[in-house]
């Protein structure tokens, strides 16, 4: 494999050949090309690939589920959100990882929780649980392979940090009084 891959290549590998994919962005510097990409997946997935609402009966009924995208307000909430989260969400799995053993840097662990989503961001929509659960694969796949922990400590990972999530969703929810 080539030194480094395209923006194609990469959404390519990380579906078809996570292990060589891992080995290619190992090379990657920093998270610029990374966060560049989320960008892009994530402008994708809220901003072009919303069906206006007077041509969703048009539609089979799996792709009518696209209807319920945010308006433009909120979608120009999301993407602000979606950035703030992603270094949180990052910052957390890194000290988790860390606990496990881990001594690479956040910038690993910041490609890995972006490349990871690529599947179930571009493909949910089709058949939601099976990109799910690839998503989820691919996470277990990139803490071994860049983090080089064992399959335990990949799953501890993600394990510890869902249940993270939770709490600080219930918080949320609590502040908010939701």
């Amino acid at each position: 494999m080539k030194k480094t891959l395209n923006f194609f290549e990469k959404i390519w590998f990380i579906i078809t050949n996570p292990n060589k994919f891992f080995d290619a962005i190992k090379k990657e510097k920093g998270i610029l090309k990374a966060f560049v990409y989320f960008l892009i997946i994530s402008v994708l997935i809220k901003g072009l690939w919303r069906v206006p609402k007077t041509e969703i009966s048009k539609y089979p009924l799996i792709l009518q589920n696209l209807a319920n995208t945010p308006y433009l307000g909120a979608w120009t909430l999301y993407l602000p959100i979606q950035i703030i989260g992603i270094f949180i969400v990052v910052w957390i799995l890194h000290y988790i990882a860390s606990l496990f053993g881990s001594k690479e840097t956040y910038s690993s662990t910041f490609k890995v929780m972006v490349y990871v989503g690529t599947p179930h961001a571009l493909l949910g929509w089709i058949f939601p649980g099976l990109f799910a659960i690839w998503s989820i694969v691919l996470n277990i796949i990139g803490f071994k392979r860049i983090h080089k922990l064992s399959t335990k400590g990949a799953v501890g990972v993600l394990v510890i940090g869902f249940i993270i999530a939770i709490l600080i969703t219930f918080v949320i929810m609590k502040v908010l009084g939701a």
